[in-house]
């Protein structure tokens, strides 16, 4: 399962990771609660409609957990 944390401040830590903006980091946020996470990078690239190529650099950046 990918987490994702926003913290109060504003700061949002997805957008340390390469290619991801706001806007997306919200939507894997709401495709993630929709689906209950993810098992995989290829489940976040087709329910959180991630920029084709992009699933597969952040492959090698996360851990998904269920």
């Amino acid at each position: 399962m990918l987490r994702v944390y926003r913290q109060r401040t504003g700061h949002d830590p997805c957008t340390t990771l390469p290619g991801f903006t706001p806007e997306l980091g919200e939507r894997v946020a709401q495709a993630r609660d929709a689906c209950h996470g993810f098992d995989s990078v290829q489940e976040l690239e087709v329910y959180a409609d991630v920029p084709p190529g992009l699933a597969d650099e952040l492959a090698e950046r996360l851990v998904f957990i269920r």
